[in-house]
């Protein structure tokens, strides 16, 4: 049994089956946008921090992590974590994770964050986590005859197609486990079966030009409406 626990304490248990997806309303887990830097980020990680928080307030826990700069880039340096969002920095990306509206967070780094530290965008990631109510069932109906009559321990879907958005090649990709939502409610915790469905949806590596912030938001507001449709639909 694996579990994913968002920025906000929420955990959702994934267990050792899957399942599929119908057309009612999902609930938003999370939402995640990774910015990706064209050089790594020199300057001190205090500096960046201190700027992050002259735009969002200085009531954040706050980690500066000390590691060596011969390690992989890749490794966050820096974590910010606000009441209702987090923010993870390393040394050639930055990202956001909220299960609230990311739009004013996101519009602030890009506009503000990024051209008052010169720092240039070359890719963007945008991943929007859900979870569907559901039984083990609907997923199975994906599979053919033969297959559909096997008892599986546990079904992972993942799929991933390129198309071009605003100009870019882009992946766009869905991944489906089946698991468990976890809630407290009136002192309870209250638990409910069905899929946890990841979007995600980035622009290609093979891009090194520079993007233009009012291009990065275009991009965001493109992602969040594909993030909403679906590439596997189970009837």
């Amino acid at each position: 049994m694996r579990s994913t626990q968002t920025s906000d304490g929420r955990r959702y248990v994934k267990k050792d089956y899957t399942q599929q997806l119908r057309i009612i309303i999902m609930e938003t887990i999370q939402t995640q946008i990774a910015f990706y830097f064209n050089t790594d980020f020199k300057k001190d990680f205090e500096i960046l921090s201190l700027s992050i928080k002259e735009l969002f307030g200085h009531k954040a826990q706050t980690i500066l992590i000390p590691i060596p700069k011969d390690e992989p880039s890749e490794i966050p340096r820096l974590i910010l974590q606000y009441d209702k969002f987090k923010i993870n920095v390393s040394k050639n990306r930055l990202d956001i994770f909220t299960s609230e509206d990311i739009t004013a967070i996101y519009q602030k780094i890009i506009y503000d964050l990024f051209d008052r530290l010169n720092i240039k965008i070359i890719r963007i990631g945008f991943v929007k986590t859900f979870f569907l109510p559901s039984k083990i069932d609907d997923l199975k109906k994906i599979l053919n005859e033969k297959l559909q009559s096997i008892s599986y321990k546990e079904i992972s879907l993942r799929l991933g197609i390129e198309i071009t958005c605003k100009g870019f090649k882009c992946n766009n990709i869905e991944k489906i486990d089946f698991g468990q939502a976890q809630k407290f409610e009136n002192g309870k915790i209250i638990r409910t079966e069905g899929q946890i469905i990841q979007r995600d949806i980035n622009t290609s590596p093979e891009n090194s030009d520079v993007i233009p912030a009012d291009k990065i938001e275009s991009l965001i507001q493109e992602f969040m409406n594909i993030a909403h449709s679906r590439i596997i639909n189970i009837k």
